[in-house]
């Protein structure tokens, strides 16, 4: 009976530092921000510890309460949808009628994001390794 108790204590002393941490890495909205459901992130090439935010690769814009957003490499713009699921942020765009998107850029709670080209999964496939990472900041 007492391993069921501290069993129960340590899954909610876990929750709670999950809870803290999530407020840590979620940034509060900037003066860059016109209302509390619109972000903005850059990002650039990852170097390990590095940020660059003199060499922006990758723009990056959601509105939370539509679902859409827009991602911009140089002068390519996309427009996505956006969701967040778990503490994942993640852009997608050019559905696909049977693979589901074409590409995606997920920003991890580590503020490193990945890039993904999934129209070179072979038949059959349903992951694949990112194509290009990047480390990323909100503004």
């Amino acid at each position: 009976m007492t391993g069921n108790c501290a069993l129960r204590r340590s899954l909610a002393a876990i929750l709670m530092t999950l809870t803290f941490v999530a407020g840590c890495v979620t940034s509060p909205p900037t003066a860059n921000t016109t209302n509390a459901n619109e972000e903005r992130w850059t990002c650039c090439v990852h170097q390990v510890g590095v940020y660059c935010p003199n060499a922006v690769d990758v723009t990056l814009t959601a509105d939370r309460a539509k679902g859409t957003g827009a991602i911009n490499f140089g002068d390519i713009v996309h427009n996505t949808d956006f969701y967040i699921r778990g503490f994942d942020r993640r852009w997608d765009w050019q559905h696909h009628p049977i693979r589901g998107y074409d590409y995606a850029f997920v920003i991890r709670p580590t503020l490193l994001g990945f890039y993904y080209d999934f129209t070179t999964l072979k038949v059959g496939e349903t992951r694949k390794e990112n194509d290009a990472a990047y480390t990323c900041e909100r503004r």
